[in-house]
């Protein structure tokens, strides 16, 4: 079963600055709602971050100035997409973003 846009409780964190970790993504979200889970790669200039609620993450969505480590980030509900051709694949990476 899908999860659609509006109760999805995962969100896409896009331009996340290199250095940046897991302590500083959650520090900034647990503003809106407490975070369940945060994935972040090393190397890579995106994360993810799972709130408990959809409503906590539709609250971070709402507000649209977001900066962490001194670099302005981009949110959107992460959107699953189709699996590629049966290849194992992180759970995290098939979600890329839906800005609003």
């Amino acid at each position: 079963m899908r999860t659609s846009p509006e109760t999805s409780a995962r969100l896409f964190v896009g331009r996340v600055a290199p250095g940046t970790g897991k302590a500083e993504l959650r520090r900034h979200f647990k503003f809106y709602g407490d975070v369940a889970d945060i994935w972040l790669r090393r190397g890579r200039s995106f994360a993810f971050v799972q709130f408990m609620q959809p409503a906590h993450a539709a609250r971070a969505v709402a507000d649209k100035n977001h900066f962490i480590n001194g670099r302005k980030v981009y949110i959107g509900i992460a959107q699953p997409t189709k699996s590629s051709g049966g290849r194992l694949a992180n759970e995290m990476s098939k979600y890329p973003c839906q800005r609003k």
